[in-house]
């Protein structure tokens, strides 16, 4: 399905400013002493700084440094990469109910990184960050009924998955309810609803998905003005 726990440019872009916005402020209040420090020395670039403040606060128990510290050694970013190390402190934060290090528990078990391929814990990790209003473990849920992947295949949930985080502005999830819309698949086929949410992708930020959904804008026939949006 999916391999990084930043794959997702579309949920970056709606999700990621707002975050970095007023993180620094709430973080200064009510967490540990050392996170702000670390917070605002890797959004700087120091990320040798940031590791440092990460692990001693990761060490004290404080959930986000231990997501953060995950993420570090996931991607290889100021430390060698460590899939193990990451899941570690992934799996630390996922137990203080920490959404995104639930999420991306779950991308590494789903891939086998760092431990055995289990697309059980996949799920039930992403069930868990998905209870929290989590958009990408929403993404992953809906993949896997779309797919038949760990679960047994069902368009219809998948649909309802996908129309549930498209309506915030996911533009992967815009894009995969227009062509379902499209083509009927577990909803009754409707090409107004179609060529909405193919055209609230299109005009997302990520220009391989505009592409996909502007190719089935055309081939459809439906940029024209026959169908009307709403």
């Amino acid at each position: 399905m999916f391999h990084s726990p930043f794959v997702f440019r579309d949920i970056y872009n709606v999700l990621m400013k707002k975050l970095f916005c007023f993180a620094f402020l709430f973080f200064s209040v009510f967490a540990y002493a050392g996170y702000p420090e670390g917070f605002q020395a890797f959004n700087e670039g120091d990320y040798e700084t940031a590791f440092k403040e990460y692990s001693i606060e990761a060490e004290n128990g404080n959930s986000y440094a231990q997501a953060d510290l995950g993420d570090m050694y996931y991607h290889g970013v100021g430390v060698d990469q460590d899939y193990e190390k990451a899941l570690k402190w992934f799996e630390l934060a996922a137990k203080q109910s920490h959404s995104r290090a639930q999420y991306n528990l779950g991308v590494l078990h789903e891939n086998g990184f760092g431990t055995k391929q289990d697309m059980t814990k996949a799920l039930y990790w992403w069930c868990l960050a998905s209870g929290q209003g989590h958009y990408g473990a929403d993404f992953n849920l809906a993949m896997a009924y779309y797919n038949g992947k760990g679960v047994p295949k069902d368009l219809e949930i998948a649909a309802h998955k996908f129309k549930k985080i498209a309506i915030v502005g996911i533009p992967g999830a815009q894009y995969r309810l227009g062509l379902m819309n499209l083509n009927g698949d577990g909803i009754p086929k409707n090409l107004s609803e179609a060529k909405k949410w193919l055209y609230q992708a299109y005009k997302n930020m990520d220009p391989d998905l505009a592409e996909k959904a502007f190719a089935l804008l055309e081939k459809n026939n439906l940029l024209d003005n026959t169908i009307k949006l709403f």
